[in-house]
């Protein structure tokens, strides 16, 4: 079930405060969010976040990142691959501008403007399948320009210290700092520990 919840900041008061105070006009934010349900689990996405997922909930509990929690990086966000097209920082028409979006059937659909310097744009379709007790992801990417490209999607999520990762894979999970990960019967086990990272550190696997 797909649920656009609307949130309102000072909207209720403006006219009020207009006719008791005499202040002139004002800023008022209206954002809407949408909200994929699928049993306890939850799904919470913000179009004018750059389609950014801000919320994957167990009941009421999220286990992303929040902005309060990390102001420039947290919840889910579509990145275009690689990064040493773009460098940094990401490409605003997919981390930070508004996303159109669209309801089609089950599926909450959302589409990116074009990046004027990648030539790039995006669409995301986010489905809840009750029978696995998930949420798919649904990527495409389009060149916009009159060039052949080269370019993969890239779904980054911020997730909390001392988390469990775990996918599918046959081979090792490789660290900048030479911290490899054997697979265990076919899935790579990550607990993160804080206190045993002294230093910044990245771990590559394929899924």
């Amino acid at each position: 079930m797909i649920r656009g919840d609307f949130f309102w900041c000072g909207a209720a008061l403006l006219f009020a405060c207009l006719a008791c105070n005499g202040r002139g006009p004002h800023a008022v934010t209206r954002t809407q969010n949408f909200v994929l349900e699928n049993g306890d689990l939850s799904l919470e996405i913000a179009p004018a976040d750059g389609a950014r997922t801000v919320s994957f909930a167990l009941g009421s509990r999220n286990v992303l990142a929040s902005r309060d929690e990390s102001p420039e990086a947290y919840g889910c966000s579509f990145w275009p691959s690689p990064q040493s097209d773009w460098g940094w920082p990401p490409p605003a028409a997919f981390d930070k501008l508004a996303w159109r979006t669209q309801i089609d059937g089950e599926s909450l659909v959302l589409q990116s403007a074009t990046d004027p310097k990648l030539l790039l744009s995006a669409t995301e379709r986010v489905t809840a399948e009750p029978e696995r007790g998930a949420f798919r992801f649904e990527y495409t990417l389009h060149n916009d320009g009159s060039m052949p490209r080269q370019a993969a999607a890239w779904q980054n999520s911020r997730m909390r210290p001392r988390g469990l990762t775990f996918f599918p894979s046959t081979d090792p999970m490789h660290s900048d700092a030479q911290h490899d990960i054997a697979p265990q019967n076919g899935v790579i086990w990550f607990q993160h520990d804080p206190s045993a990272r002294t230093q910044g550190e990245k771990f590559f696997g394929d899924g």
